[in-house]
């Protein structure tokens, strides 16, 4: 299972385009918008260990969580195994969609956890 963890300020879902954008990501690794779960820090901050515990899955997005307390040490556009978890940090989606390398950093690192 996958978890993508994601702030958005203005509300509690993701806003359509960036929605769009996952979706189109999710594809091209065989995966559905409907089959990952997704939680908005902005609504629920429980701290990275808590929903760690509380979540199955084994993979976690984190798109536009740099400034967090629980993201601010990992690189980004890396993978990062904590414990029984790849933990795989980026930029906000908004960010990614109208940036070709940051595009290719991304899918870099998801061929990596899905394409393997």
């Amino acid at each position: 299972p996958v978890l993508i963890l994601f702030k958005n300020e203005s509300g509690d879902h993701l806003e359509d385009s960036q929605k769009t954008f996952l979706s189109n990501i999710l594809k091209a690794v065989n995966l559905q918008l409907d089959v990952v779960a997704l939680l908005n820090f902005k609504v629920v901050d429980l701290g990275l260990e808590k929903i760690l515990k509380a979540s199955q899955a084994k993979i976690i997005l984190s798109f536009g969580l740099s400034d967090h307390n629980d993201f601010k040490q990992l690189p980004e556009y890396a993978i990062h195994k904590h414990g029984k978890y790849d933990i795989l940090k980026a930029d906000d989606l908004s960010a990614i969609a109208a940036d070709q390398g940051l595009k290719k950093s991304l899918w870099t690192n998801l061929q990596q956890l899905f394409l393997k």
